[in-house]
C-alpha cells in the first residue's frame, strides 16, 4: 500500500515541506478505525446500501452516492482483509459515469492511497472514471470567479494528481494555469472569495494539500502550498479560541452552522488537535452519532453522508506552520482582523407564474463587490461582519457574533460554552424560528444587507430583495441560539422581559445580560409599509432560539408593493458587543446604551447614517439601488481598506496580499 511520506524526510523538495501537526497518521488510523466499525451499518457484502427507509436512509444518496462512497472506503481499505473485500464491492456496486464533482478526487485519492489493495476490474473501473470526468475539469466556470472556490480547488486536483495518474501532461498544464489564476486572484485580497466557511473551507484545504502531496511538479506544488496556506490563514484568523467555534463573518453556511456547533471547519481542527477540545470528534460523530447535541442537527441526508466527511478531510496530511496554529489558538483582546474579498455577481430573473413587482428589470442584479472583512476579538467576544455579504446573502452571514460564556479560563475547548448571534431579514414566514415557520437546511437571506464595523460596535442595514409583489411581512431578526445556555436578562429600555416574550407598536433598545458579557442592539428602522397591525418589535422564543424581530410590514393580509417601493424599505440595527466588567452594573450599560444618538436618514435615493456614542462616530451612505458605499468614516476619518490588516496579534505569514500602494 502507498503510503504518505513522514514530515522532513530525505532532501529532495517534497520531503522538504513539514507535515504539520505531527501525529496525523496516528490520529487518521485511529478515526478510520472507528469508522471501520459502520461496515455492517451501512453496506451489504455485495456492496449495495443498506436501506432503512425509517431512519432516514433511503438510497445510496443517503451516504452521498458515488463520492460518498469513495470516501467510505478510504476508511475501509485502511482495514482488515474483510474491510479491503467489502471496499472492493462497494466500489464495484456504486460506480458511476456521470461527472460529480466530489468524485474524481475521491477517485484519485482511492488509487494513489491503496492501489495495492484495489483488484484490477476495480483499478480499471477507477481509472475509466478518471478517463471520462477529468477532461471536464478544464472549464471556464471552474475558475475563480469571485464565486466558489471550493469547485476549482476539487478541478485543479484532478487536472494535477490525476493528469499525472493517467500520463496525460496537458492536464497537469492546465491545472497549473488554474493555479496561477487563482493566486493573482489573491493577491489583491486577503482572502479567499469563498472566505471562512464552516462547510467549504475543509474542502478547499483537502484538494490542495492532496496536490503538495501527491504531484511530481514542482511548481505545482509550490503553489498548492501557498495556497492551502492562506486558506489556512482564513481559518486561523476567523476562529475564536476562546469559544471554539468560527467568528464571524461567514460565507457559506447551513442552519446547523449558525447555532455555533460542530461544522466542517472545526471538526477538521478537532480531528488535527484533539487535546485543544474538549469535546471528542470520534466520540461525537460514532458513538453519539444522531443523538450528538453538537454534531448533524440538521440531518437531512443521513448520518452516513456526515460521517464520511471527516474521513475525506482526514486523507489528507497538511502543511500547518507553527505561526499559524499559533494563530488558530491563541486570539489576544483587542486583535483586529481586515482585509478584502472579490464577490461575484448574482443575477435572479423572475419565474413563470412568479408576480413580478411593477417596475422591475428583467432581472435583479447584485454585484459585483470588492468587499471588506472585520473581526475584533474581545477578552471573552468576537465580532465580525462583511461589508456586503458574499453573491446575494442567501449562505451567508455578514454578521456573526461569539461569546466565551466562561471567559477565558477555560483551556478546552467546547460548543455549549459559547453563545452566538446572528442576523437574517426573511419575509412572511420564511424563518424557522417561528411559531409556523419555515424549516430546512438553510435560512436563506431575504434582503441586501451591508455591514460597518470599528472594533465591538456595528452597523447592519437591510433592503429586502424585490422578488415577490405580494407579501403580508417584512422582518429583520437577531437571533441567539438557546440550546446550551440562555441570556441572564433581558430588557427594553427600562422593561425586563423575563419569559423572553415580548411585543410593542414602538421600537425600543434591547440590552442583553450574558453575564461577563453585555450586548446592545439599537433598531435602525425607516417606515413601515403599512400599518395594519403596528406591532414593530417583537421578542419571542422559539424553535430554542431568541428572535428580536424588527417589522417593516407586517398586515393581517396579503398587500401589493412595486420593485422601487420594496427596495427602498430600511432596515437594520447598531449592535454593541461589551465586556461587563467596563460597567458598574447592567444598569449603567442601559443608561449608557439609551445615550447613544443614531441618524438615519433616506434623501435622493441614498441612505445616509451615523452613530454616535462616547469614544466612537460612525458614518456611512449608500443606495439601495446599487452595491457600493458612497463613504464610510470613523471619527471623521474615511474608513481605509486594506488588502489585509492583521493588528493585536502576530502575523502568520501566510498571505498572497500584494502591497497596498499599485505602482
Amino acid at each position: 500500500m502507498h503510503s504518505s511520506r513522514s514530515a522532513e524526510v530525505g532532501s529532495d523538495a517534497l520531503s522538504a515541506i513539514p507535515v504539520l501537526p505531527s501525529n496525523q497518521t496516528a490520529r487518521r488510523n485511529a478515526l478510520y478505525s472507528a469508522h471501520q466499525q459502520t461496515l455492517d451499518v451501512f453496506w451489504n457484502p455485495d456492496g449495495t446500501f443498506i436501506k432503512r427507509e425509517q431512519e432516514g436512509y433511503a438510497s445510496v444518496e443517503s451516504c452521498g452516492g458515488f463520492r460518498g462512497s469513495l470516501w467510505h472506503c478510504l476508511a475501509y481499505l485502511a482495514g482488515d482483509q474483510r474491510c479491503v473485500e467489502r471496499a472492493n464491492r462497494i466500489i464495484e456496486a456504486q460506480w458511476k459515469q456521470t461527472y460529480c464533482a466530489f468524485a474524481p478526487g475521491a477517485a484519485i485519492d482511492v488509487l494513489y492511497h491503496y492501489r495495492d489493495r484495489l483488484e484490477p476490474q476495480v483499478i480499471a473501473m477507477l481509472e475509466r472514471y478518471l478517463m471520462l470526468t477529468a477532461p471536464q475539469t478544464v472549464t471556464d466556470d471552474l475558475k475563480i470567479h469571485g464565486y466558489n472556490d471550493n469547485h476549482p480547488f476539487k478541478a485543479t486536483h484532478v487536472m494535477i494528481a490525476g493528469g499525472e495518474m493517467l500520463d496525460q501532461p496537458h492536464l497537469v498544464q492546465q491545472g497549473l494555469k488554474r493555479l496561477r489564476d487563482a493566486v493573482e486572484v489573491y493577491e489583491r485580497n486577503g482572502f479567499p472569495c469563498e472566505y471562512n466557511s464552516p462547510n467549504y473551507t475543509p474542502v478547499s484545504l483537502q484538494p490542495l494539500a492532496s496536490i503538495v502531496e501527491m504531484t511530481k511538479n514542482e511548481e505545482a506544488r509550490d503553489l498548492a502550498l501557498r495556497i492551502e496556506r492562506f486558506f489556512w490563514q482564513d481559518l486561523a484568523l476567523h476562529f475564536d479560541s476562546r469559544t471554539g467555534i468560527c467568528t464571524g463573518p461567514l460565507s457559506r453556511c447551513s442552519t446547523n452552522d449558525l447555532d455555533g456547533i460542530m461544522g466542517g471547519s472545526v471538526c477538521l481542527l478537532m480531528h488535527l488537535w484533539p487535546e485543544r477540545f474538549g469535546l471528542d470528534l470520534i466520540n461525537e460523530v460514532y458513538t453519539n452519532g444522531d443523538r450528538s447535541e453538537f454534531f448533524n442537527r440538521e440531518n437531512k441526508l443521513g448520518l452516513a453522508f456526515y460521517q464520511a466527511h471527516p474521513i475525506w478531510y482526514a486523507r489528507a496530511e497538511y502543511h500547518v506552520t507553527p505561526e499559524l496554529e499559533s494563530a488558530i489558538f491563541d486570539k489576544p483582546a483587542g486583535a483586529l482582523i481586515r482585509g478584502t474579498i472579490e464577490s461575484g455577481v448574482s443575477a435572479r430573473k423572475w419565474k413563470d407564474g412568479d408576480k413580478k413587482p411593477a417596475g422591475a428589470p428583467d432581472r435583479h442584479v447584485l454585484g459585483p463587490r470588492h468587499s471588506l472583512l472585520t473581526t475584533y476579538y474581545g477578552r471573552s467576544f468576537s465580532l465580525g461582519t462583511s461589508q456586503y455579504s458574499w453573491l446575494d446573502g442567501s449562505q451567508s452571514h455578514g454578521i456573526y457574533c461569539t461569546i466565551a460564556k466562561n471567559g477565558v479560563t477555560n483551556e478546552k475547548r467546547h460548543p455549549a460554552d459559547a453563545a452566538v448571534y446572528f442576523a437574517r431579514q426573511f419575509v412572511d414566514d420564511a424563518c424557522p424560528y417561528l411559531e409556523d415557520g419555515n424549516t430546512g437546511l438553510y435560512f436563506r437571506e431575504g434582503g441586501e444587507m451591508r455591514a460597518v464595523q470599528h472594533e465591538n460596535a456595528a452597523l447592519v442595514f437591510y433592503n429586502p430583495f424585490p422578488y415577490k409583489a405580494e407579501l403580508k411581512d417584512i422582518r429583520t431578526g437577531v437571533f441567539r441560539p438557546l440550546f446550551f445556555n440562555r441570556p441572564q436578562e433581558v430588557y427594553v429600555d427600562e422593561i425586563p422581559v423575563p419569559s423572553l416574550n415580548y411585543a410593542n407598536m414602538e421600537f425600543g433598545r434591547i440590552a442583553i445580560n450574558e453575564g461577563n458579557v453585555y450586548v446592545g442592539i439599537i433598531p435602525m428602522m425607516g417606515p413601515s409599509l403599512m400599518d395594519a397591525r403596528r406591532v414593530r418589535l417583537q421578542i419571542q422564543d422559539y424553535g430554542q432560539h431568541l428572535s428580536i424581530l424588527l417589522s417593516s410590514c407586517e398586515g393581517w393580509g396579503v398587500n401589493e408593493f412595486s420593485y422601487a417601493e420594496l427596495l427602498e424599505v430600511r432596515a437594520g440595527f447598531a449592535f454593541e458587543v461589551h465586556e461587563a466588567d467596563e460597567f458598574a452594573s447592567f444598569a449603567d450599560f442601559r443608561k449608557w446604551l439609551a445615550s447613544a444618538v443614531v441618524e438615519d436618514d433616506y434623501y435622493a435615493q441614498m441612505r445616509t447614517t451615523t452613530y454616535r456614542r462616547e469614544g466612537l462616530k460612525l458614518s456611512s451612505c449608500y443606495s439601495p439601488f446599487h452595491s457600493a458605499f458612497r463613504h464610510v468614516s470613523v471619527n471623521g476619518a474615511a474608513l481605509a481598506v486594506p488588502a489585509l490588516s492583521i493588528k493585536g496579534l502576530p502575523d502568520p505569514g501566510a498571505g498572497l496580499a500584494l502591497p497596498q500602494e499599485a505602482p
